[in-house]
């Protein structure tokens, strides 16, 4: 009998991607949209369908090392006291470099991995404060006490929202070296933009609106004020960064326009979060403290 089950969530795919994954794995539970509903929703669909007690979100563009569920299975039994789980992705075009092993909250508000870029050997620590999207390992517990990925995000930087709200509940995740997942990086995205997947205007809007509502979600007032001056400067590099480089100026700041009009329901849900907060702004802080300027 498998430890394990798979749950594959297509999302108004146009390939046969379902028909392969059948053929490859005819236990595999499907459940098909007919259209895209988002990243953030058919992760929620498809943990609702789960029956373990444990749930790994996967990319599509993702493999997975034979010993990788070997080793996640041992974080989760030697790990009791932790909610959720980062394995250690590399990249699958290059396996010397690391993709990430943990998302990170600069000062600047600009989350990003931990690691990107480095040699897929290099050590680190292993507390995260937020898991990658692109494999995630969460116990199914935490991650409906915290009622899943937001789903007004769509897609990008859910994770990072995810991860902070269960560290403002006093929630704790761990970092697992040994579990390795190979990941293509917008494997799954549309369109080719001189590799710079994050330079496509769907991507560059979500992000520009996402991380609008991820600063008055997550971070309590105190740290705001904090920390404001190096959110300006962010904002103010990404702007001019999409203004006059990347090309999809009007993809950022249409992005801008709808993260600014969505803070009165954004701000209903940050009274929830704030009030169910158990860490202080300094505790929070000092995880800002611990990444890169």
């Amino acid at each position: 009998m498998r430890e394990y089950e798979v749950i594959l969530v297509d999302n108004a795919s146009s390939d046969s991607s379902v028909d392969v994954a059948k053929s490859l794995l005819p236990e595999i539970k499907i459940i098909s949209f007919q259209r895209n509903i988002g990243f953030s929703a058919a992760c929620n669909r498809g943990a609702e369908a789960a029956s373990g007690e444990a749930l790994f979100f996967l990319n599509s563009d993702t493999t997975l090392d034979r010993r990788c569920l070997r080793f996640c299975n041992r974080a989760l039994r030697n790990q009791p006291r932790k909610s959720f789980f980062q394995p250690r992705i590399i990249r699958m075009d290059r396996h010397d470099v690391l993709d990430g092993t943990g998302d990170i909250f600069p000062k600047d508000g600009r989350p990003v991995h931990r690691g990107m870029g480095m040699h897929s050997t290099d050590e680190f620590g292993g507390n995260i404060l937020a898991p990658c999207g692109a494999a995630a390992l969460w116990r199914k517990g935490a991650f409906e006490k915290l009622g899943g990925f937001e789903e007004t995000f769509f897609a990008y930087l859910e994770d990072v929202d995810l991860g902070l709200r269960a560290t403002l509940a006093g929630m704790e995740g761990w970092h697992i070296p040994e579990a390795v997942v190979y990941h293509l990086g917008g494997g799954t995205a549309e369109g080719n933009y001189g590799s710079k997947v994050f330079d496509r205007p769907e991507a560059v809007r979500w992000i520009a609106r996402n991380k609008i509502w991820l600063w008055a979600r997550c971070l309590p007032f105190s740290v705001l004020m904090r920390i404001m001056p190096w959110l300006i400067v962010g904002f103010a590099k990404s702007a001019s960064y999409h203004t006059f480089k990347s090309g999809a100026a009007a993809a950022f700041w249409r992005g801008t326009a709808e993260g600014i009009a969505g803070l009165p329901e954004v701000l209903r849900a940050r009274s929830r979060i704030q009030g169910d907060r158990v860490i202080t702004s300094m505790e929070l802080l000092n995880w800002i403290k611990r990444t890169p300027e």
